[in-house]
């Protein structure tokens, strides 16, 4: 859900933010080259729906970071559980000797 997050995409192409950047009424207003090329700025509308701003929001490495294979294997792995409640280790516990 994190990764293809529907308002989070929501915001990134968001129709009424696309709007104040090419709204005619306003661009009307102020046909001024440098203060229009601010405004519809290839620069700042690259920012806001980025190809590598998006990735960082939706990066594969990251994700892959939180919902590791390797890193939950640590935390649940076969052989630190084998550790804790080893068969020989009880073995020794309840030797026949000690008995």
């Amino acid at each position: 859900k994190a990764e293809t997050n529907t308002d989070q995409d929501k915001t990134e192409t968001n129709t009424d933010q696309d709007k104040a950047e090419t709204d005619t009424d306003q661009d009307k207003a102020e046909p001024d080259t440098d203060q229009d090329k601010a405004e519809t700025n290839t620069d700042q509308d690259k920012t806001e729906t980025n190809t590598d701003q998006d990735k960082a929001e939706t990066d594969t490495d990251q994700d892959k970071t939180e919902t590791d294979t390797d890193q939950d294997k640590t935390e649940t792995n076969t052989d630190q559980d084998k550790a804790e409640s080893n068969t020989d280790k009880d073995e020794a516990e309840t030797d026949t000797n000690q008995d």
